[in-house]
């Protein structure tokens, strides 16, 4: 072949993609990939920080609103409640997009809703901002784990989608704490602004860095491990994990005060030092996930089992507390962050779809632990340390029926070719 003849040939690594290709393009090198995960992980903590806001700002918002602290609440409520019944949905209607463009249009929404959120003059208004806001976030994370993976070649994956959840993570330990400084001291309304700020940097960044992943984007493209029964065990398992924490993590602060007999003030440096400790989590499970895949949900489950039990035996210890949140965090963290690289691999059909699931099952596990918290603790007598203890006792079995599921997806046969 001539140089000539050469030039002129097409290169096939160059050659658009026709539908129904399940080819599994090669990753971008150099900065760029970093940089956009860098961008996707700051994302995230935009996003958890702009959806807690109102927890930490219950009693300003409400009387600026003139509406009650409960219907405060609610706009947290709802806005979980959204993520779940529309991330598949979603997830279904954008699967033809490109996902870079996937990226641009939901960060270019998530930069505007702030806005409108800051200058609603109405309880109402603010709800319809945050349901758009709710609406981009849940295509945002349906999208974002299979993103960050195809940016990176396979044995970097893991540590690619830990750092995404990095940012989440990251948002328990300074955003929201940060976010409530500053609605205190300058206003609700100017916290919730601010976050447009973020969002648009981290557009502007995603427009400049990021490239085209390099996961399929099609309607059959399954992961190479394609299996129903393994993807159905880890969504179960994410809503049992999630939720079985989440029973008991709702009333956290009562089982400070009420059963361990601390002070109010013991509250904010406790979930400081198991959101570190949740980084650590993030971390840990993303080098597991990419190392060790069988074991990447078998041990955080065990790990978060084993916090639970001990809360629920001698909770009332303080050295006991302790330890079991900073073991619960660390375990909470590494379980959701293996998790997200376990469905790319076994997604039956497609790995977006099956992102947007995982999506979905978190949420669940939120809000369907919180429920039930809240009927164990509405159900007794009095809010009595007896009460709060059952509910960390709910959340450990749940948490060991979970563990059982981890142990039966990881012994599932394997492809041959997977190992």
């Amino acid at each position: 072949m001539s140089e000539s003849d050469a030039v002129r040939m097409p290169d096939a690594r160059r050659r658009p993609r026709e539908p129904g290709d399940r080819r599994i393009g090669t990753p971008v090198r150099g900065r760029r990939p970093l940089v956009a995960l860098i961008a996707l992980a700051t994302a995230a903590f935009a996003y958890v920080t702009a959806e807690g806001l109102p927890v930490g700002l219950v009693t300003p918002m409400s009387a600026d609103l003139g509406v009650t602290p409960a219907a405060i609440g609610l706009l947290v409520t709802a806005y979980g409640g959204v993520v779940v019944v529309v991330s598949i949905p979603l997830a279904t209607l954008t699967l033809s997009w490109r996902r870079r463009t996937v990226m641009l249009v939901v960060l270019g929404v998530f930069t505007v809703t702030p806005i409108a959120a800051a200058l609603a003059p109405s309880y109402g208004a603010l709800m319809t901002a945050r349901i758009v806001m709710a609406l981009s976030q849940s295509l945002f994370w349906a999208a974002v784990v299979p993103v960050a993976a195809g940016m990176f070649p396979p044995e970097r994956r893991g540590r690619a989608i830990a750092l995404v959840f990095a940012g989440s993570s990251l948002a328990g330990v300074a955003g929201l704490p940060v976010g409530t400084w500053m609605g205190q001291l300058a206003g609700w309304r100017v916290a919730m602004g601010s976050v447009a700020i973020l969002a648009f940097a981290v557009t502007v960044a995603v427009w400049r860095w990021m490239p085209e992943p390099a996961l399929q984007r099609t309607a059959d493209a399954g992961g190479p491990e394609a299996s129903i029964p393994r993807y159905t065990a880890l969504i179960l398992l994410t809503v049992l994990g999630v939720g079985g924490l989440y029973i008991s993590f709702t009333f956290s602060a009562l089982f400070v005060t009420v059963v361990a007999g601390l002070g109010s003030s013991a509250i904010a440096p406790l979930l400081l030092v198991r959101g570190i400790a949740g980084l650590a989590g993030v971390w840990a499970g993303g080098i597991l996930a990419d190392r060790r895949p069988r074991t990447s949900l078998l041990i955080p489950s065990a790990l978060q089992a084993a916090s639970l039990a001990a809360l629920w035996i001698a909770g009332a210890n303080p050295a006991v507390l302790l330890a079991s949140s900073v073991l619960s965090g660390f375990a909470f963290s590494a379980l959701t962050t293996g998790l997200g690289t376990a469905v790319l691999k076994v997604a039956p059909r497609n790995v977006n779809l099956a992102a947007a699931g995982l999506s979905a099952g978190v949420n669940v596990g939120i809000a369907g632990g919180s429920l039930i918290g809240s009927m164990l603790v509405a159900g007794a007598v009095t809010v009595s340390a007896a009460a709060i203890v059952g509910t960390v006792a709910v959340g450990a079995v749940l948490t060991v029926l979970g563990l059982v599921v981890a142990i039966g997806e990881a012994v599932w046969p394997r492809p041959a070719h997977a190992g």
